[in-house]
């Protein structure tokens, strides 16, 4: 039974990968965002910065670490900030260090 629910999955997975574009199949390769990526150096704070993309085609998009982008479009990098068990956040900052992209910010 395990060895055809196998065959069954992989079919499937063949099948959802044939129309994928290859932004999408790229960003697969840099795997979802899981609890150990979102840690920092305070048990109170808990802070996060992903891409999404509907990977599964289920309707609703997964996070993600990374993203491909054809060159001169634009993607959305979120972050996100939890402080919990009366933590707090002082001095906060978010730094980018790069040279092959350009970025705009607004914060919600």
């Amino acid at each position: 039974i395990t060895t055809v629910m196998c065959v069954i999955k992989n079919i499937q997975n063949k099948n959802m990968l044939k129309g994928m574009n290859q932004e999408d199949l790229r960003a697969m390769e840099y795997g979802e965002l899981g609890k150990d990526d979102i840690k920092t150096q305070s048990d109170n704070v808990e802070f996060s910065a992903f891409f999404t993309r509907d990977l599964d085609k289920d309707g609703n998009a997964e996070k993600i670490k990374g993203t491909c982008k054809e060159i001169n479009s634009a993607d959305t990098l979120y972050t996100e900030i939890n402080i919990s068990r009366g933590g707090y956040l002082e001095n906060g900052q978010i730094t980018l260090n790069a040279k092959n992209f350009t970025w705009t910010t607004s914060i919600i």
